[in-house]
């Protein structure tokens, strides 16, 4: 993928990463199987590569919908099986929604409506709030406050994107944990 990406670009990436790896001592990378974050992580294993150091770790965290389109799905489960075969100190981990939320309950059973544009919380029920819930729970208990989530996605990708991005993450696209807000954690299960 690497030789269809602007040079600059790709400086500027490597950039973060490095100061990303430089800065933390577990690194979780989110991967929707979608060429953006695929690229993210392949640069990430890369300097880690380069640049081997046994108190970082790297959790690499997709969520399975339980509806994935059946390519996604096969990159996802491929991708986790390369990489425990062949560099077994990063982790992957495979989250799934809770049975309440999946996308039938949804539907079927709470009567949702199908996920539009305009009604898109099949995205934080399937695939954030799994990611989310694993995460703080793995972080919490492993008492890594100097952990940092990343993911990878194209600014230029939508007006709307961009809008997001610039929102939540600002210019640098770094947003430290201190500054992270998190739903209650008494009301789940």
């Amino acid at each position: 993928m690497l030789e269809k990406v602007d040079e600059d670009l790709l400086a500027s990436t490597r950039a973060r990463i490095k100061k990303i790896y430089d800065e933390h001592s577990l690194i979780g990378l989110l991967n929707s199987g979608g060429i953006d974050s695929r690229l993210t992580l392949q640069l990430m294993i890369e300097h880690a590569l380069k640049h081997p150091d046994p108190s970082k770790k790297i959790w690499v965290i997709s969520a399975d919908t339980l509806v994935e389109n059946p390519g996604v799905k096969k990159i996802i489960h491929e991708l986790r099986d390369t990489l425990t075969a062949n560099i077994p100190w990063i982790e992957y981990h495979i989250v799934e929604p809770r049975e309440d939320n999946t996308l039938l309950v949804c539907i079927i059973g709470k009567g949702y409506q199908a996920p539009s544009i305009s009604f898109k919380y099949c995205v934080i029920r399937l695939k954030i709030e799994p990611a989310q819930y694993f995460l703080e729970a793995v972080f919490l208990a492993e008492g890594a406050y100097d952990t940092c989530l990343v993911l990878g996605t194209r600014e230029n990708e939508s007006g709307q994107r961009k809008r997001s991005l610039s929102k939540h993450f600002g210019e640098d696209f770094f947003w430290p944990a201190s500054r992270r807000k998190y739903p209650d954690r008494e009301s789940r299960p």
